[in-house]
C-alpha cells in the first residue's frame, strides 16, 4: 500500500461538496406552490454521507478499525499490499482500476490505469504515450460498436526532499481518460471495454446505466475513503439494493501515494 501526506483540504472539500449538496435539498423541500399547503418538490436524495478514516467528525460505527491511541489520518490502517481486495491481478499494460464518471448529460468518463507506479527515489515516470486510450461500447454485451479515444498521462510526487521525513518518491502508472456519449436513453446499460488495439483489451466488459433525466434520483455519497477495511464496509453498505442509488459519489480521497 503506497499513501501519500496528507491533504487535508481534499477532505474537507468533500464535506463542503455534501454540506451544499445537503443544502439544495433544503431549498427543495421548502418549496411550496398551492394555497397554504406544504408541497415539497423532490430535487435530489443523498441517502448516506460517511467517512472511512478516524477523525474528529467520523460516523459512530465505521471506526471499528481504527487505532484507538491515534487520531488523524494514520488512525485507520490500510489493507495490506497482498489483501485480495487490492492486489494487482494484472501484468504488463493490461488495463485495471477501471472506473466511469458521470460528467454532464450524455457525457461520461472512462478512466482506468496501465503499467505499474514505482517508489523510489528519482524513479523514471512510464511514457503516456507507449500505448493508446480507446474504449468500445455499445447497448450490447457482445456488440461494442461505437469506439473513442482519450488522452494518457502520468504524474511524480517527490517526497524525498522534504525534511524530517524518511519518505520515497512516487511515479505513478499510466493514467487514461476517454469520454463517451452513448447515443442511448436515459436507464439504458451500456456495456464497454478498455483498453489498446495493439497491446490488447480490459479482461472484461464493464458496465453502467446511463443517468435519469428526471427525478427522484439517489445518490450515495462517501469521502475520505482511504484503502482499508472500512472503505469495503462503508461501500458495501452504500450498495445495498434497498438503497436504490442511481448513482455513487466519491468526494475524495481515495488512495494514498509516497510512503510504503
Amino acid at each position: 500500500m503506497i499513501r501519500q501526506l496528507r491533504a487535508s483540504r481534499l477532505c474537507y472539500a468533500g464535506w463542503l461538496v455534501c454540506i451544499a449538496v445537503l443544502a439544495l435539498i433544503s431549498t427543495a423541500a421548502s418549496s411550496n406552490s398551492g394555497s397554504g399547503r406544504y408541497r415539497p418538490t423532490p430535487r435530489l436524495l443523498v441517502t448516506t454521507s460517511s467517512e472511512t478514516q478516524k477523525s474528529d467528525h467520523e460516523s459512530i460505527g465505521y471506526n471499528k478499525n481504527t487505532n484507538p491511541n491515534k487520531t488523524g489520518p494514520f488512525a485507520t490502517t490500510d489493507l495490506p499490499l497482498w489483501d485480495p481486495r487490492i492486489v494487482k491481478k494484472v501484468t504488463g499494460l493490461t488495463p485495471e482500476q477501471v472506473s466511469v464518471t458521470y460528467w454532464a448529460p450524455g457525457t461520461y468518463l472512462i478512466s482506468w490505469a496501465t503499467g505499474d507506479g514505482q517508489v523510489g527515489v528519482n524513479p523514471t515516470p512510464l511514457d503516456p504515450k507507449s500505448v493508446q486510450s480507446v474504449v468500445m461500447f455499445g447497448t450490447q454485451h457482445d456488440k461494442l460498436d461505437q469506439q473513442s479515444e482519450g488522452t494518457a498521462e502520468t504524474y511524480t510526487y517527490k517526497y524525498s526532499t522534504i525534511e524530517g521525513y524518511s519518505l520515497l518518491d512516487y511515479a505513478s502508472p499510466i493514467i487514461h481518460h476517454t469520454f463517451i456519449k452513448p447515443s442511448a436513453k436515459p436507464g439504458t446499460t451500456i456495456y464497454y471495454k478498455v483498453g489498446d488495439p495493439q497491446r490488447g483489451w480490459s479482461s472484461m466488459v464493464y458496465n453502467f446505466t446511463t443517468t435519469p433525466d428526471g427525478f427522484p434520483f439517489v445518490a450515495s455519497v462517501m469521502a475520505d475513503s482511504g484503502q482499508s477495511s472500512n472503505t469495503s464496509d462503508t461501500l458495501q453498505g452504500l450498495l445495498q439494493p434497498n438503497r436504490k442509488a442511481n448513482m455513487l459519489w466519491n468526494v475524495g480521497d481515495l488512495p494514498y501515494a509516497g510512503k510504503s
